[in-house]
């Protein structure tokens, strides 16, 4: 045997991946094993018996590693050392699988690929990652993070085929399923959730793609007995008869309906203080203090026309300002005319002597639409997800061009569009509607328009951040986003008149609000100021508005996020549509379990 050989024989018989005898034939059986793993312990419960691991379950973020050898003992696949080739060989029910430990590669049924982010050795003991090697058991698994325990589900096949009757010559190959659970344990209090462990089965090992409950709720609120009933089909019709079990309630609270909505229903739910009274009064919650920073580097300027306009619907120049380096743009517009319209975005170099570059580095906007409203926070979510872009504009000296023409608007179409900018000068920017198809050379037959928008103007920040630690927040609070004495609404000017101007929903402009040491929170919006359109990014990712997109102080608030308490810092950022008011509160309530 040559070098590399006898190492990883050591190292198989070091991890008792010793040969498993091959399983005996037996009659038809099916044997259903439960597990319970728990990351960075010795030990586990099979079948509710406690058994001891040569080696703790690893897991990374929410990977899942476990030893090869002991999952094989338990599930009783074999795992072979092939002493030929130098490998680790599993037959797995579903797949045949080897692994070169020399190589660092793994085979399955053939096909190689790198053994990194599959398998790992630790103390000399080869460890799997669960969710990939449990497809080719057929074992299911689920992780509860908070726990950071795994349950596993396995179901072993039967090694012959059930027939569907005991009659001669009856050689028909499939059977009823079987339906079956049980609880994670005898009794529950109010509000816990309760564990369901589903060990139904197919004898036909086909799957069971119709599945049935009657009584299941994930908590209940209120001491008693229920009963819980499954029903199962396969693939081919068949279903099976129903199981019940009886699930006692004790009358002791853990928590009730809107703390466990705090603390298990999925970000994106509406939450509501109660069936009686939907609002959550926020007002009365201690405010969080802050630190705040605004980027005036990035001026806003904004254009939200006016459906309600007096006189006839005109084409015309909404609004112009100057800019020179970072801008921001937005446009929420609405043809109110009985014909179509172009919008678009004009930039003028004023400068006689050298070009001007405008550079795009984030957009987001909406087509022309009917329902342009409900499609606005579609705009905000590509702005808010969009990265830097290489887009680039170069307008020649005392020259025009257009910077974005958006399709014809039909009468009763709007849209909402964001841009951020950049320019290496001084330019002009317009916002003006035309006729279809004309073109930079045709503006000079219209004219400035008045009294035909809701806000035009040019404010100071488009970007403002706020910092707040809340580690000593230990109970309910809120930080409030404009119009209170917390957070003032920014006021603007009218570049083309100089009077101030402001804004109800400081449309375009962008939250950004740093938790620093959140703790174990439950984050939640609230609407106070009357509607909210959404969408809000935390942690980098979007959570959309249920409910067309909009929400109101009647329909409660909108869990965005959970942490977990090993956060350093969570970072929600929202940016205004002229659909929502101000003030908006967000929450924090921290996060304890019941007793």
């Amino acid at each position: 045997m040559n070098t590399s050989g006898k190492w990883a024989l050591a190292l198989l018989m070091a991890s008792g991946l010793a040969v498993l005898p091959a399983r005996q034939a037996e009659a038809v059986s099916t044997t259903t094993t439960y597990i319970q793993l728990f990351s960075g312990q010795p030990e586990a419960f099979v079948n509710g018996e406690k058994m001891r691991l040569d080696i703790p379950v690893q897991s990374v973020e929410e990977a899942v590693y476990v030893p090869l050898k002991w999952m094989g003992e338990r599930l009783d696949f074999n795992v072979d050392w092939n002493g030929e080739t130098g490998k680790v060989q599993v037959q797995a029910p579903k797949a045949f699988i080897e692994f070169d430990l020399a190589e660092n590669q793994v085979a399955v049924n053939g096909k190689s690929s790198p053994m990194s982010g599959v398998a790992k050795i630790e103390e000399d003991r080869l460890l799997v990652k669960l969710s990939w090697i449990a497809d080719y058991i057929g074992m299911q698994t689920k992780y509860y993070a908070g726990q950071r325990r795994t349950d596993i589900i396995y179901i072993q096949n039967p090694t012959t085929r059930y027939k569907e009757s005991a009659l001669p010559g009856d050689e028909l190959p499939n059977s009823r399923p079987v339906a079956k659970f049980m609880f994670g344990k005898d009794s529950y209090r109010i509000g816990e959730p309760v564990d369901y462990i589903d060990l139904s089965y197919d004898p036909d090992a086909e799957g069971l793609p119709g599945v049935e409950w009657k009584g299941r709720q994930d908590a209940f609120f209120k001491p008693g007995d229920y009963t819980v009933s499954l029903k199962v089909t396969d693939p081919k019709g068949n279903v099976s008869d129903e199981f019940s079990r009886t699930l006692h309630i004790e009358d002791k609270v853990y928590l009730d309906p809107f703390q466990y909505s705090l603390h298990y229903v999925p970000p994106g739910s509406i939450l509501k203080a109660d069936k009686e009274a939907a609002i959550i009064d926020s007002s009365k919650l201690a405010a969080v203090s802050k630190q705040v920073h605004q980027y005036e580097e990035r001026p806003l300027v904004s254009v939200v026309t006016n459906e309600a306009a007096s006189g006839p619907a005109e084409k015309g120049f909404y609004y112009q300002e100057k800019i020179k380096g970072k801008a921001r743009l937005y446009i929420n517009h609405f043809n109110r005319g009985t014909g179509k319209e172009q919008l678009g975005i004009v930039i003028r170099n004023a400068s006689g002597s050298k070009p001007v570059t405008v550079k795009t580095t984030r957009h987001g906007e909406s087509a022309p639409s009917l329902f342009y409203r409900q499609l606005s926070p579609q705009a905000v979510a590509d702005f808010l997800l969009s990265h830097a872009e290489d887009s680039e504009l170069t307008v020649k000296p005392l020259d025009a061009a257009f910077y974005k023409q958006f399709e014809p608007l039909s009468p009763g179409q709007g849209l909402e569009a964001l841009y951020d900018i950049e320019t290496d000068g001084e330019a002009i920017v317009s916002i003006v509607t035309t006729s279809p198809g004309e073109t930079i050379y045709d503006l000079g037959q219209y004219r400035m328009l008045e009294g035909k928008t809701k806000l035009r103007g040019t404010f100071p920040a488009a970007d403002i951040l706020w910092n707040a630690d809340v580690s000593r927040v230990n109970v309910p609070s809120r930080l409030t986003i404009g119009g209170d004495d917390t957070d003032k609404l920014l006021k603007g000017r009218d570049a083309l008149t100089g009077k101030e101007t402001g804004s109800a929903s400081g449309s375009g402009v962008t939250y950004t609000v740093r938790l620093e040491r959140p703790g174990k929170a439950a984050l939640v919006l609230v609407p106070r100021g009357g509607y909210f359109q959404g969408p809000v990014k935390v942690g980098g990712k979007i959570v959309a508005m249920p409910q067309n997109s909009v929400l109101t102080p009647l329909d409660g608030g909108l869990l965005l996020h959970r942490t977990t308490g090993a956060e350093p810092a969570v970072e929600v950022e929202w940016t205004s549509t002229s659909g929502s008011l101000l003030p908006v509160d967000l929450l924090v309530y921290p996060l304890e379990d019941g007793e």
